[in-house]
Parts: structure tokens; sequence; C-alpha cells
């Protein structure tokens, strides 16, 4: 199982460095599940918060861009990132993306975070999301992309979409561990 999941993140990797980026680092919470994902979007879409602009272009250029780009890029029903919800988004969920802001990590990304200065590096990005529910991430990634012309950069849009990918992986190893530990333990 780990050789067959370490093949599918090398072709990833592969993908995302076609694109311009490369997935860094990530991390799975213990109690991450597919279907909590599931819960979250089950109103039809995630509240999504877009932090800082890499970009000359206005930030809601980006924030369109970006939120289209996620849009059936991930495991489960199609659900609509959204950085203006209506009503009935359940707000115990966020998605939160955060472009060419200060070094952070999953303990630190759903937190209390201060306003990010648009910081314009020629094309390049460094960038954190976590998926979280209140202040702990339940996934969380960094990756790095350089030369992008824009949000709309097909580039760009892959390595938005790869992102995505990375951070709603279809299942969790460790609650599957913990099943199987289980079962072993009371000869399920």
């Amino acid at each position: 199982m780990t050789k067959l999941r370490d093949l599918f993140l090398c072709i990833l990797l592969a993908g995302c460095s076609a694109s311009g980026g490369v997935i860094t680092h990530t991390e799975m919470d213990t109690g991450y599940s597919p279907q909590e994902f599931a819960y979250a979007g089950g109103p039809g879409e995630i509240w999504t918060e877009v932090m800082g602009n890499p970009f000359t272009q206005p930030k809601p250029e980006l924030d369109q861009a970006v939120t289209d780009a996620m849009y059936t890029a991930h495991f489960g029903p199609a659900t609509r990132f959204a950085t203006m919800p209506g009503p009935k988004v359940r707000r115990t969920y966020r998605v939160r993306l955060i472009f060419n802001g200060p070094e952070t990590n999953a303990m630190a990304a759903c937190g209390a975070v201060p306003p990010i200065p648009p910081i314009y590096r020629d094309g390049d990005v460094l960038f954190f999301a976590a998926f979280c529910r209140d202040d702990r991430a339940l996934t969380f990634l960094r990756a790095a992309g350089d030369k992008f012309t824009g949000p709309e950069d097909p580039r760009f849009i892959a390595f938005i979409r790869e992102a995505t990918i990375q951070l709603f992986p279809p299942q969790n190893p460790d609650l599957h561990n913990q099943l199987h530990d289980h079962c072993q333990m009371n000869d399920c």
C-alpha cells in the first residue's frame, strides 16, 4: 500500500512540475475523513478564504480564477468554493489559501492570520493551503511555483487544481490503519 501511495505521489509531483509548481509538503490530521469534506460542502459550497495576491491583477480576478480551478478538482461531491458563501454554508469548515504570505504550518494555518499584503515576486508563488475545522487543519500543504503570468495562466490553474487534489485526498490511511489495528485486537 505504501509503495502504491508513493508511486501515486511521484506521478502527482511530476504533474506539478509540468504545471510550473511543486507541492513540497503535505500533512493530514488523523481525524481527517473524506466524508467530513462531503458534509462541509453539503450545502453545495464551502467557505474559501483567499489571502494575499501574488499578481498585479485585481484580487477579485485571483479569487475567481482560484475558486473556478478548484471546482471538481477533488474527490467527493461537486462543491463550489466560495469567497462570499451563502447563508447555508457550514461555517465550522473553511478552506484557507495563503499566497506569498509568511511561512506557516498546519498548527497555525487555520488560526488567526494577520492581513497579508500583496507581495509580487515576478510570477513566483509560495502557497499554503488548509482544509479547516474551526482552528484545526484537517489537511495542509505547502507548494511553490514560478514564472506564472497571472491568475489566468493555464500553468497556474493546473497548479491550483493539483494542490486541490492533494488537499482533499479520497482516504486517510491513518483511519484505515486504526480500523485494521482495532479489528486485529477484537478479531473483527
